[in-house]
């Protein structure tokens, strides 16, 4: 009975699960193509020693980035020594037991050093991703950070989702992070194959037969 358990198990974890298509979540102006305006991002900034904006960023990058992008920079002598974010709140809530995944383009100038930044995506107090600096762009270049949540995330996660993207101090000015198309998607946690409640059914028999047989 040891080999059949042996080989039921491994069965089971052949068997393997569905995964569910990625549903996108709309992200308002996810491509800083328009004016910051009420329903998409809300940008702070402290003491007028930090900035956040669009700009097209001509000659900064190759190959050609033509479109527009936000841009943060830290520069703490004002001895704020704030964070800048740029926040957006969405339409959708938090659902038990979905994946999400998040996507931003980073950009490193280059004229700057690349300022070192966060990337979250919060539901209610809870942070589902929080991650520092996850890619480190070439000087001139783009590349997009992809980060997901874990499926069962701990604290009480609940209410409306948000993407919140974060410049750090840096103490000087010559620090800068650029953002662009910005992508939000989920999809449900991967449940078991009908195949694999199959096997899971048989191992159970499996085992009264042997407790009946003892």
């Amino acid at each position: 009975m040891k080999g059949f358990y042996s080989v039921m198990a491994a069965m089971v974890v052949a068997g393997g699960s569905v995964a569910m298509a990625a549903t996108p979540i709309t992200v308002n102006n996810a491509g800083f193509e328009s004016a910051f305006s009420a329903g998409d991002w809300v940008a702070s900034s402290t003491g007028g020693a930090y900035a956040f904006g669009q700009y097209t960023f001509a000659g900064q990058f190759s190959p050609t980035h033509s479109s527009q992008a936000a841009y943060a920079y830290g520069d703490t002598s004002n001895g704020s020594g704030s964070s800048v974010t740029l926040t957006q709140t969405l339409s959708a809530n938090y659902a038990a037991g979905n994946i999400y995944t998040l996507t931003v383009g980073v950009g490193d100038r280059n004229d700057m050093a690349l300022n070192p930044y966060r990337v979250q995506l919060w539901a209610g107090s809870t942070a589902l991703i929080d991650s520092l600096s996850p890619v480190s762009p070439a000087d001139g270049t783009f590349t997009t950070a992809t980060l997901s949540s874990p499926a069962s995330p701990s604290g009480s996660p609940s209410g409306a989702l948000k993407i919140v993207l974060v410049a750090l101090p840096t103490g000087d000015s010559s620090h800068q992070v650029v953002f662009d198309d910005v992508g939000l998607s989920f999809e449900a946690a991967a449940v078991p194959e009908p195949a694999t409640f199959s096997l899971l059914g048989l191992v159970g028999l499996g085992f009264l037969s042997r407790r009946r047989h003892a």
